[in-house]
């Protein structure tokens, strides 16, 4: 297989891991009052009431026509669990987790109303939407969210075009692109590199919108399709993405996907991964609570190993490839995937 590694590149999610961490290291006694904690949160409106901006624990409870006593027990434990910060006598989501309710399609009230679904989801294993169906229920599907999904990894992908960069003039070719978050990216930071984007025809006008808005309309081009039929010219593109792509597709059709990306990649070129991956244990339940999220939204979608992603890399002849922690909402990173001589 090659000299294959992980090679991490130092943008890490400190206060997220440290998060992820601190309930690892919770027995569970403490797990369960987290857990319940939140729940009684959403419940109430008190999750919702704290995305508004801080107030403190009187006012959240009457908002939320709670005890008084009972709402600055339950934040208590949001402030411990690293949820909820209070300054002063006034309570307000951290940072961190402000900016992911904020950047998340549909915002706070969304986000929640997902993660609520989780019960009935236990109890049927019906999910609320079906991301992964027919070329149409995708089409239908990702037409209204992809624009979300480019102010929520807007940041990540400015982080990738940085340490992943392109050489001038670089061709990108980006398989099921949506609104282009990624790859425009990469060509906003090169001089006279182009992007061609391939998505379904109700997705790219998102792609032509956000080219116009970066400045880079006239080096950004569309080809209308499914990913797995449109045909692509062999060792065209000097860097091929698959972002939030893979973990739609079952494992037989993930590994035909790289291999068909990896025949239209140069010789010289790469190909870039955008997912969840899995690996230490704060990776692993990141991994976890992804798969979760995703079964309640999806058919069949779940996000892959990465030993297996490895393997289906090598296959299509990438020897070596390298994370990159792109610092994004729900630990979203990258592995850059190469082939040849360095």
């Amino acid at each position: 297989m090659g000299v294959c590694r992980i090679c991490p590149l130092p943008t890490a999610m400190p206060e997220r891991d440290q998060m992820i961490n601190d309930v690892l290291v919770s027995g569970f006694f403490e797990l369960a009052a987290v857990s319940a904690s939140l729940t009684a949160a959403h419940e109430t409106g008190l999750l919702v009431a704290l995305s508004t901006g801080p107030a403190g624990g009187t006012e959240l409870a009457e908002r939320c026509t709670c005890s008084v006593a009972a709402a600055e027990q339950v934040l208590a434990v949001l402030v411990e669990a690293g949820v909820v910060q209070v300054d002063g006598d006034r309570y307000r989501f951290t940072s961190a987790v402000q900016s992911e309710l904020d950047k998340s399609p549909g915002g706070a009230p969304a986000y929640f109303r997902l993660w609520a679904h989780t019960p009935t989801y236990l109890r049927s294993g019906a999910p609320t939407a079906v991301m992964d169906g027919t070329p149409a229920e995708r089409s239908a599907a990702y037409s209204s969210t992809v624009g979300g999904l480019a102010d929520l990894f807007g940041d990540a992908a400015l982080t990738l075009a940085s340490f992943a960069p392109i050489r001038a003039g670089a061709r990108v070719l980006d398989l099921g692109a949506g609104s282009g978050v990624w790859s425009l990216a990469m060509i906003s930071a090169t001089p006279d590199a182009t992007a061609t984007a391939v998505d379904f025809e109700r997705v790219l006008p998102s792609f032509r919108a956000r080219a116009a808005i970066v400045g880079v309309g006239d080096r950004a081009e569309t080809i209308v399709g499914d990913y797995h039929e449109v045909a692509l010219d062999r060792n065209r593109y000097d860097r091929i993405v698959l972002a939030n792509v893979l973990h739609l597709e079952s494992p037989t059709d993930a590994a035909a996907l790289i291999s068909k990306a990896a025949s239209a990649t140069a010789s010289d070129g790469d190909l870039v991964i955008v997912d969840i991956f899995d690996g230490d244990r704060p990776a692993r339940l990141r991994h976890a609570a992804y798969a979760l999220h995703l079964g309640m939204r999806s058919a069949a979608a779940r996000p892959h190993r990465v030993a297996d992603l490895v393997g289906w890399l090598a296959e299509a002849g990438f020897d070596r490839y390298s994370s990159i922690d792109l610092g994004a909402p729900a630990g979203v990173s990258a592995l850059v995937a190469h082939r040849g001589v360095v």
